[in-house]
């Protein structure tokens, strides 16, 4: 009967054309699942048949397992003992090659021969034998966690990225250090991007060489550090590779460099109401002590200020750029530097740098347009004492070794004590920036200078931003946070000082540099705030306060161009954000009188602790903390934050509302994450204080908002779902 049933059912059900849809829904359905149960079937029996047969034929299915085995094993330990066999007297050979003393030029001079026999064999279409892109090969190399500071690149082949949404190059570099082969799969990770292969094949220690047209592997001596690339990840043939690694082998830099016998002179000079209040509480003192932290920057910076003077807007401006340069890039290297240029004493030094070794060096910056005249300038126009190293560009150093070396070996620096056979890296240090990088960093609004400001700023800021760092994480420790918490916030207030630190230092040393480049007009004009700001300094040195003693006494007599923007931007940083949230009414009148007055303690705390603890960026951090957190305590004793309120009304429509929800477990909790533990909180709290009516906002923008969030991931019904499952219980 019920066959029968469902017959009649389906006839009357075929005969529209719904229905036909349905019919054939079912009857597809049915197909599918018999289809899988006749190959489940298939599959059942063929595994039972095997394991039939070799239960019956047990002793021949012992012998067929150990004999796959054994062949198994016998042929992975011939392949094994052929390559131990072949790296055993590769080995012995490279252990009698003798060890060569060696310079970086030596290596790049007699390694640049291979830079066009590569480029000639190599199938990518983006390739530099010359000309070498130093900003993406670095980026390359960033992948391998190495970069240009100790080696120098020769050649390099850049591949596109098979990942749309992905800023990396591919492909292969060659530098005096290695060989650095990157390249994309086929295959595709869970993300859906293709995967990637990275090989590093180190010049040092390279003991054997075994290359075919498929693959090489290249040998050092320990046998498990072999590296093995195939011909499928590099688009130069890997016959060419192992030539290369061959001629590095035999012809004893891979021994030098593994000796440590190459000098490197460019390597020796390298963060539910309980927890609202209580993070709203350490918010308050962290304003205080993130003040004075930017505020214990501000004497590093100025020391800066200090050193360069105004010697970047001269006539030989970018000699003084290169030296602003290359000074702020070896202290970002860890080296100690005291920059003494500024003071233009005749034939003086320029730079004297000192490592963590005890390496001290003597340095002149000598930055002219050729080789020709910077050898000429630094050896023949000026007599500089010998133990005084001249700092040229970059892209001239091998330029400037060369013809500096023909010098000597002509007797032309006898006079000077130079003598024949000296070698010139002796009296030459390749300097961390080129010319032409030189020419843009003297001017505001360029690339390059931005970045060399960028770089000193971070390292005027980063002491008082740790020290900070140590004091908010030691504060919300004792104040009861957990540990992950206190880490976050105290590298938050790390960032901030640093943040708005380097902000300040960047934005004065652009505007004091009296030329200006436009990359809309590609022109160069003179910046207006440079003269305003010199023309104020000079006013208020002028001033009869700064004649008097106590004008003297806190240097308005010496007061710079500068100091006068540090000065505004450091106003502007501390105080700027919350004048604009109370213009536009995120904030109270009140609670804006009370950040400030936090800050200002900050700063005014800082300049006092520096007084009273003469220990650098310590005693200024310190006193600028207990002087914010002074401030703090006693103003909430008067002014009760705007978060706060703003909290109670969002908990209290928070329990009017979700208990309606009709939510689960997982919803709610959701929920909660979205409002009331919201990670941007603070933010939400003053977007409900800017709408007026509090209450109102935190019902329907915030709550309701979150509520219909979670109800759009609840799976929808539709009237098809619907009917499908009818037709099925009616089958059933």
């Amino acid at each position: 009967m019920i066959v029968i049933a469902v017959i009649i059912i389906g006839l009357l059900a075929f005969g529209t054309k719904k229905g036909r849809s349905i019919v054939g829904k079912v009857i597809k359905f049915l197909m599918k699942s018999i289809l899988k149960y006749v190959l489940f079937i298939a599959l059942g029996v063929l595994a039972v048949y095997i394991v039939y047969w070799m239960i019956t034929h047990v002793v021949a299915t012992l012998i067929i397992a150990a004999c796959l085995i054994t062949f198994g094993i016998f042929g992975a330990l011939l392949s094994y003992i052929a390559d131990r066999i072949r790296f055993n007297g590769k080995l012995e050979e490279w252990q009698n090659i003798p060890v060569n003393n060696m310079t970086d030029s030596d290596i790049y001079n007699v390694l640049s021969q291979f830079a066009q026999t590569l480029a000639e064999a190599d199938s990518n279409s983006k390739k530099f034998p010359s000309d070498i892109p130093y900003g993406r090969v670095t980026y390359f190399l960033n992948f391998f966690e190495h970069d240009l500071n100790n080696e120098e690149p020769i050649y390099y082949s850049a591949v596109r990225s098979k990942n749309n949404d992905e800023i990396r190059e591919f492909g292969f570099a060659f530098t005096t250090a290695g060989i650095y082969i990157s390249s994309q799969t086929n295959k595709k990770d869970k993300n859906k991007q293709y995967t990637a292969e990275d090989y590093y094949i180190p010049f040092a220690g390279i003991a054997g060489v075994h290359a075919t047209n498929s693959y090489v592997t290249v040998y050092y001596p320990e046998f498990k550090n072999k590296v093995k690339v195939y011909q499928s990840s590099t688009t130069i043939p890997v016959k060419e590779i192992g030539k290369i690694c061959e001629y590095v082998r035999n012809s004893g830099i891979s021994k030098a460099i593994y000796s440590g016998t190459v000098y490197d002179y460019a390597s020796i000079l390298d963060e539910k109401e309980s927890e609202f209040l209580l993070k709203n509480e350490v918010s308050g003192y962290q304003k205080g002590f993130e003040a004075a932290g930017v505020a214990s920057s501000l004497p590093q910076m100025n020391q800066v200020f200090n050193e360069i003077g105004n010697n970047m807007n001269q006539r030989q401006g970018h000699g003084a750029a290169a030296e602003y340069a290359n000074t702020a890039l070896d202290r970002a290297r860890g080296i100690r530097v005291e920059h003494i240029g500024g003071d233009n004493a005749k034939d003086g030094a320029d730079r004297i740098t000192k490592t963590i070794f005890g390496n001290k060096e003597i340095i002149q910056c000598k930055y002219c347009k050729s080789a020709s005249d910077t050898i000429n300038d630094g050896f023949f126009k000026h007599k500089y004492p010998n133990n005084m190293k001249r700092e040229v560009p970059r892209d001239q150093y091998n330029d400037c070794v060369s013809k500096l070396q023909k010098k000597i070996d002509n007797g032309e620096l006898e006079d000077q004590g130079i003598h024949k056979g000296d070698k010139a890296e002796k009296y030459l240090k390749k300097g961390l920036v080129t010319y032409d990088q030189s020419l843009s960093i003297a001017k505001a609004g360029t690339v390059e200078g931005l970045a060399v400001d960028a770089v000193q700023g971070v390292i005027c800021s980063v002491g008082s931003g740790s020290i900070t760092a140590f004091i908010t994480f030691a504060f919300c420790k004792w104040n009861g946070m957990d540990t992950k918490d206190a880490a976050l916030n105290s590298l938050q207030s790390f960032a901030k000082v640093v943040g708005r630190g380097t902000a300040i230092f960047v934005v004065t040393m652009q505007l004091s540099r009296k030329n200006m480049y436009s990359y809309i007009t590609k022109t160069t004009f003179e910046n207006p705030v440079f003269k305003l700001s010199e023309n104020l300094a000079g006013k208020i040195n002028k001033s009869s306060l700064a004649k008097s003693n106590i004008g003297q006494k806190v240097g308005l007599n010496k007061v710079t161009g500068k100091v006068v923007i540090s000065s505004a931007i450091t106003v502007g940083i501390t105080f700027g954000p919350d004048i604009c949230r109370a213009l536009m009414g995120r904030i109270s009148a009140q609670q804006l009188i009370k950040n400030s007055s936090i800050g200002a303690s900050g700063l005014a705390g800082a300049a006092i602790g520096q007084a009273i603890i003469p220990i650098p960026i310590v005693g200024g951090v310190i006193g600028g903390a207990v002087a914010g957190f002074v401030a703090k305590k006693a103003l909430d004793k008067f002014i009760e934050d705007d978060a706060i309120e703003m909290f109670a009304i969002l908990k209290e429509e928070f329990m009017d509302v979700i208990p309606l929800a009709g939510l689960t477990k997982d919803e709610f909790d959701k929920v909660v994450s979205l409002t009331v533990a919201h990670k941007e909180l603070p933010h939400i709290l003053r977007d409900m204080y800017a709408y007026g009516d509090s209450r109102e906002y935190a019902k329907e923008n915030i709550i309701s908002v979150a509520i219909q969030e979670v109800y759009s991931k609840r799976e929808k019904i539709t009237e098809t779902m619907y009917l499908e499952s009818m037709a099925m219980a009616v089958a059933n």
